[in-house]
């Protein structure tokens, strides 16, 4: 998908399509001409951010498992570095582990556990297969997204 698809379809990475926000960007939900969502995550433009962006993309295009999002692909256009995945319909586990404004839908213990041994599964997984050891160094709930399976 071009740059110019991915930001059509995030409305120009519009505020009001913001999912997550992590320490080295963010996630914007993505909706195509025929209404399917997807997901972009935009890397924001430092050094850093380089290494781990190319750590994610080879890390996950050879990845496949239950416990992760899967990758959709990828775009670089000058200084802009953008990864596109499924979109996962819960919105993130910070917003299903907080009281928030009109979220009627806030996660019980026995699924805050399972999610929890799923989030841990898929991060051993990650470790297994990253390119660059600090690749977990900055996972914050925020930018977990929450899959349909465990029914929210």
């Amino acid at each position: 998908m071009t740059f110019l698809k991915l930001c059509k379809a995030t409305e120009n990475f519009s505020m009001d399509n913001v999912i997550g926000k992590g320490k080295t960007g963010t996630m914007y939900k993505a909706t195509l001409p025929n209404s399917w969502f997807f997901a972009v995550k935009k890397i924001d433009d430092s050094p850093h951010n380089e290494s781990l962006f190319v750590s994610e993309l080879l890390a996950l295009s050879r990845m496949k498992h239950d416990n992760l999002i899967p990758l959709l692909g990828f775009c670089i256009v000058e200084n802009e570095r953008l990864l596109v995945y499924k979109h996962m319909s819960n919105g993130n586990l910070h917003d299903r582990l907080h009281q928030v404004e009109g979220n009627a839908k806030i996660l019980p213990w026995p699924m805050r556990v399972k999610i929890g041994m799923g989030i841990a599964r898929g991060l051993a997984l990650l470790e297994l297969y990253s390119v660059v050891c600090c690749l977990l160094f900055s996972v914050i709930y925020s930018a977990l997204l929450v899959a349909g399976v465990y029914g929210c």
